[in-house]
């Protein structure tokens, strides 16, 4: 919506998604006080919040956020799901830069859903797993929270990737519970 030259609301149809999410410039953290920014975190000084995705796999009745970045078909007026990530690599580096240009340590994941694709988590892993972000000891020097579902969990927890995020460094999860349904989530299988 904008306002029109008489005060009143012009309604502009919806803006079409950005689906390549890596074509996005780099968070301009240069521009904030980042002396500053998240040091008053209660239990994670030094915090900064970064996100990978945009948008949920899921529609859940209680939440707004998915409606918030979902997507809508121009012949519906009702809004769908509608996820979109960054590359594993394009998190990554925005974790590294921040790393280093920053001192951050600690990165607060404020997607709707982490875990919303294996393989997304898997290659994400791997890239922190051999980098100086985690040390050849495996000793970490990163930390990151993040929200996730609990289906998803439950999966990556047979797979083998949720041991993976947390020698990447995940250490505290916010769970998503809100299905009764017995349906699987999830990007991908």
């Amino acid at each position: 919506m904008t306002c029109g030259t008489q005060g009143e609301i012009d309604t502009t149809p919806p803006r079409e998604l950005i689906s390549d999410l890596d074509s996005l410039p780099f968070p301009a953290c240069d521009l904030l006080d980042m002396n500053q920014y998240g040091r008053e975190s209660r239990h994670y000084p030094g915090l900064v919040s970064v996100e990978h995705s945009r948008g949920c796999i899921d529609s859940c009745s209680f939440c707004i956020l998915w409606k918030y970045m979902g997507r809508q078909p121009e012949d519906s007026a009702h809004v769908k799901p509608g996820y979109r990530t960054l590359s594993p690599q394009r998190s990554f580096d925005t974790a590294s830069r921040l790393y280093q240009d920053f001192d951050r340590r600690t990165f607060g994941r404020v997607d709707l859903t982490l875990n919303a694709s294996p393989r997304w988590s898997d290659e994400w892993t791997d890239l922190m797993l051999r980098s100086k972000l985690v040390g050849r000891d495996g000793r970490l020097r990163a930390l990151h929270t993040a929200w996730m579902q609990d289906d998803c969990a439950l999966r990556d927890e047979k797979l083998g990737v949720l041991e993976k995020l947390v020698r990447a460094g995940l250490r505290q999860v916010i769970i998503g519970v809100g299905r009764v349904d017995g349906a699987k989530g999830g990007a991908e299988s």
